[in-house]
């Protein structure tokens, strides 16, 4: 089952024999913040709630820009270039786990089916509730990444909240299916939009949930002649301008969406809490008879400039 607003009590997270498994399509799964950390090295670190993405000066249209020869031994026109400043908020994740210690000393009761020789699930240990807490941080943070609404920082009674990629892209840098399956003609429109708005195609990869997923593999896969083989597994697409394409299976895509994202431009940015990791957990003090623990970040997301990824919308689902 999913978290319940409850402290760890005999009664309120009973006692199971049996494996435990983590389940969920999207539950404990990252693959774009996991990409980001793996291609980049490491994560960015902001001292401020509210911090710069990018600073970007934009040339004018190319061209033929001559003056005569007057015009050159005269006063010199000033030319100077103004550059337009790209934010984002950081916000505060903070879960506590609550357990009694009447759970602690009456662990003997088992809940459900309870069979001789079975080991213990032990739902009730601060071990399977950090890991369950820490797998469902995994996802929320790359909801937060993607999806995210942007709200400032403004006080302590306000709560900052990162604005994702492709909040940002959908509000009008993208091509609309509308309705339309995917198709190379879409890629290829978004590519060339994506070009002529300035992205650079640095470590491009197209994301997709499963149904987009198995479009792409049948557009670009080369099924093999040996049909005992069941199918391509495609992982890279090489595409005109933007070059070599890694494909991510993102479980929380929306289902209509197809998204273009440059690594390289997308960083996980944390608040440091000094002598603390970005994520960890601490115990907090004491107010009954119970142990308290807390997992705790502050986390953004930078993705330097819309101009930098793009997506496909609308797209038809079935």
């Amino acid at each position: 089952m999913a978290s319940q607003s409850e402290p760890v009590t005999t009664y309120d997270v009973p006692n199971y024999v049996g494996p435990v498994f983590y389940q969920g399509a999207e539950y404990g799964k990252s693959p774009l913040l996991s990409l980001s950390l793996a291609v980049n090295g490491g994560y960015r670190t902001s001292l401020s709630k509210t911090y710069p993405m990018s600073n970007a000066i934009s040339g004018n249209a190319n061209a033929q820009n001559v003056v005569t020869e007057d015009a050159s031994i005269a006063a010199i026109a000033a030319i100077s270039y103004a550059a337009a400043q790209d934010t984002n908020y950081l916000e505060i994740h903070n879960v506590t786990t609550t357990r009694s210690y009447a759970s602690m000393a009456l662990q003997g009761g088992i809940s459900g089916v309870a069979i001789n020789g079975m080991p213990l699930a032990n739902i009730q240990s601060m071990e399977v509730q950090r890991q369950a807490k820490m797998l469902q941080l995994a996802g929320d943070l790359e909801w937060s990444a993607i999806y995210g609404t942007a709200a400032a920082w403004t006080n302590a009674a306000s709560s900052g909240a990162t604005g994702g990629l492709l909040t940002a892209v959908e509000a009008g840098s993208e091509t609309a299916a509308g309705g339309a399956a995917l198709s190379t003609t879409l890629i290829d429109t978004e590519i060339a939009r994506m070009q002529a708005a300035g992205a650079v195609f640095l470590f491009p990869v197209i994301v997709a949930g499963a149904y987009q997923y198995q479009r792409l593999n049948n557009l670009y896969g080369n099924p093999p002649m040996d049909r005992k083989i069941g199918g391509v597994n495609l992982v890279t697409i090489n595409l005109p301008i933007a070059g070599a394409c890694g494909l991510v299976f993102e479980p929380s895509l929306d289902a209509d969406h197809v998204a273009f994202v440059d690594i390289r431009h997308f960083w996980a940015v944390y608040g440091i809490v000094p002598g603390k990791p970005p994520i960890f957990f601490e115990p907090r003090a004491k107010v009954g008879s119970a142990d308290y623990e807390a997992l705790y970040c502050i986390f953004g997301i930078d993705y330097s400039d819309i101009v930098y990824h793009g997506m496909i919308t609308g797209l038809a689902t079935s």
